[in-house]
């Protein structure tokens, strides 16, 4: 087991580039699955009021159903952070680019 955030994080580094992206992978899906709902279900309810199915329970049942469906809806709510993190980091490869073209 490791020690501290930062010792995983030490040597995670030292490992090669797949592996560290299956686990950068795996911690955004396991966000989307796991935190997002939880997150999505909390944020409805303050502002629209209780929600259809009842309970918290009742939204994740309901979200499950959308993921063996499948709807997409649901499969964005999973793989969104892992597609933020993608989207990130194609628009800080077009900005390097474009900055090394125009000689800044």
């Amino acid at each position: 087991m490791y020690e501290s955030i930062a010792e995983f994080i030490a040597r995670l580094r030292a490992k090669p580039k797949a592996v560290r992206e299956l686990w950068l992978a795996g911690a955004a899906l396991a966000f989307g699955l796991v935190v997002l709902p939880f997150l999505i279900y909390l944020a409805g309810t303050l502002t629209l009021g209780r929600y259809e199915s009842g309970s918290v329970w009742g939204y994740l049942l309901d979200f499950l159903k959308g993921l063996i469906r499948p709807h997409p809806a649901y499969w964005l709510i999973v793989t969104g952070p892992y597609l933020l993190i993608a989207l990130a980091r194609g628009l800080w490869a077009l900005r390097k680019r474009v900055h090394r073209g125009s000689g800044a």
